[in-house]
């Protein structure tokens, strides 16, 4: 019974979906600070333009640690933006798949990108990223699996990288999700923990290009756990930021969504 208890908690845990949204005609570049060593310049360039699907078959086809790592990228942008409802479960996989590729081969490949997370610390980051939106998708007990999964991966980024604000993002994320589910006495999340893994992110943003994507994500994560006024700070922050990147036009579109349900809550609040 306790088992089952358990397993109902968990149901429904993961990290959210971005909106699908009308994009500008993005020219590809590659938007400072590049994720990616010059090497895979023009994929990443195309990435951040928002060519997701072209850019994970061309990363797959490379066959090597930065290539899986890109393609994982690829396959989770794919999946929460511009997939069909039933296309998501397959590419959020397959963003799986090729982050543990990535994380197999990382160990004998070279090559570090401006923001000095190296590309083992780039595949674990990614592996997390991939299953925290994965394990919505999965079998109950299988979730119960990947939830330690998720936090590991994110965890060895952190190490791996103490710089690289990503992980950091996804542990904010991880604990949240958790303290929203009532299932911290199990896996260990903490509500405080929340707060100091983006306010740690927070102060490390101008190493990453993913800025408004933090900021989104802080936003919800806040809301999981009730912070109102830590979510609306973040989610204002975040609509108040020029985009650059396809990512950042869809994560504002998300925030816009996110503030709708901070409204109303606000409003249920008084």
């Amino acid at each position: 019974m306790r088992t089952l208890v358990f397993l109902g908690l968990l149901a429904g845990f993961g990290f959210g979906q971005g909106p699908q949204a009308t994009l500008p005609n993005l020219v590809p570049q590659v938007v400072s600070p590049p994720d990616f060593p010059p090497e895979l310049a023009e994929l990443e360039g195309l990435h951040d333009a928002g060519r997701y699907r072209e850019v994970y078959e061309k990363a797959l086809a490379r066959k090597d640690a930065w290539g899986y790592v890109l393609a994982s990228y690829a396959a989770t942008n794919y999946a929460r933006y511009q997939a069909s409802d039933k296309e998501r479960q397959d590419w959020f996989r397959r963003a799986a798949d090729a982050a543990r590729e990535a994380v197999k081969l990382a160990p004998g490949q070279k090559g570090t990108p401006s923001l000095n997370a190296s590309v083992e610390a780039k595949a674990y980051f990614a592996l997390g990223q991939a299953l925290g939106r994965y394990v919505q998708y999965a079998g109950l007990f299988t979730q119960a699996l990947l939830v330690n999964q998720i936090r590991s991966a994110f965890s060895k980024a952190i190490e791996l990288a103490p710089d690289f604000p990503d992980p950091k993002i996804g542990m904010a994320l991880w604990h949240a999700e958790g303290v929203a589910r009532n299932i911290c006495l199990i896996f260990g999340c903490r509500r405080d923990q929340v707060q100091v893994f983006l306010n740690a992110a927070e102060a490390q943003r101008s190493n990453s290009k993913r800025v408004i994507l933090g900021y989104v994500d802080g936003g919800y994560a806040n809301l999981l756990i009730n912070d109102l006024k830590e979510a609306e700070r973040g989610l204002t922050t975040a609509l108040s930021l020029t985009p650059k990147t396809a990512e950042d036009y869809y994560e504002q579109e998300r925030a816009k969504g996110l503030m709708e349900e901070l409204k109303r809550r606000k409003g249920g609040s008084r």
